[in-house]
């Protein structure tokens, strides 16, 4: 299966945008796996 640049450029910022949230969260002192 070939991924092409849009799949790849996609999981990339799907990735970033996610680690951002976590990070956010993390700085605010929320455990992510604690607040659901």
């Amino acid at each position: 299966m070939k991924v092409t640049r849009e799949v790849k450029t996609a999981v990339l910022v799907i990735g970033a945008i996610a680690l951002f949230i976590w990070g956010f969260s993390f700085l605010k002192g929320r455990d992510l796996l604690n607040s659901y």
